[in-house]
């Protein structure tokens, strides 16, 4: 008795620690996943902030282009008001028409800002903007994230796809290949057919007797008419198994 609970207890000691063994395999295996997902994320953000960087410079050189063209356009308004010369005043100047071109001055020079983007005066207007850019610049990158999302899914569609077209492709060269040599043995003979999906050609493999090893051969044209119009028949109801049509008509097959 004493033996057997010894041995009841280590048993259980083994159980705990396989438990804990394979509680721990799982939780690695969590662990690793959280990990590719989340240096997939990284990658994605990299890519992200040099995106980003890319507006960003962008922005910069039209920044730095509309500095320039502003500096351009106030020396200009300057100019055409004011050449740095004394102002003269004649007797007839009063302050409403001094006022009135003084008016008239600031209106270009305003429409001179808004013409080169400088429209804004407070501070408020400029946090509004650089908000609504902010908001912009947050939809385009869910955008893009949406993009990669759809790409990746039309990345796997295609790839399921063309698996599955190599496939049926494959099963259907089988398939081909099969009937042609089931039409042939009615008359005692037999063949198979050769197909170079890559160069797009096929090859046809026929023996004119099944007990006569000689009358193998792989080119038709050493084929009599009879049997080469046989062959032909035979190639022409073998592709008929794997075309999706109601139905099918020959006419003058042996003309080929």
């Amino acid at each position: 008795n004493e033996s057997q609970r010894v041995v009841d207890a280590i048993k259980k000691k083994l159980d705990d620690i396989n438990d804990k063994l394979d509680k721990f395999i799982s939780t690695k295996s969590e662990i690793k996943k959280n990990i590719e997902k989340a240096d997939a994320k990284v990658k994605i953000a990299e890519k992200n902030i040099i995106d980003a960087q890319t507006v960003l410079d962008q922005n910069l050189d039209k920044l730095k282009d509309s500095k320039i063209k502003a500096q351009d356009q106030t020396a200009a308004l300057l100019k055409d008001a004011w050449d740095g010369e004394d102002i003269q005043v004649s007797n007839r100047d009063t302050d409403e028409t001094l006022q009135k071109q003084i008016e008239q001055y600031n209106r270009k020079l305003e429409e001179g800002k808004k013409a080169v983007g400088l429209g804004i005066r407070n501070r408020e207007q400029a946090i509004d903007n650089l908000r609504n850019a902010q908001n912009d610049f947050d939809s385009a990158n869910r955008n893009v994230e949406d993009l990669q999302k759809r790409k990746s899914t039309l990345r796997k569609d295609y790839k399921d796809r063309v698996e599955r077209w190599k496939h049926n492709l494959k099963r259907s060269s089988k398939k081909v290949a099969e009937r042609f040599d089931k039409y042939l043995q009615k008359k005692g003979q037999s063949g198979s057919v050769d197909f170079n999906h890559t160069d797009g050609t096929l090859r046809l493999i026929c023996q004119t007797d099944n007990f006569d090893a000689t009358s193998l051969t792989e080119d038709v044209k050493q084929l009599s008419g009879g049997e080469r119009s046989f062959a032909t028949l035979c190639l022409l109801l073998a592709l008929g198994h794997v075309i999706d049509t109601p139905f099918r008509i020959l006419d003058e097959y042996d003309g080929m």
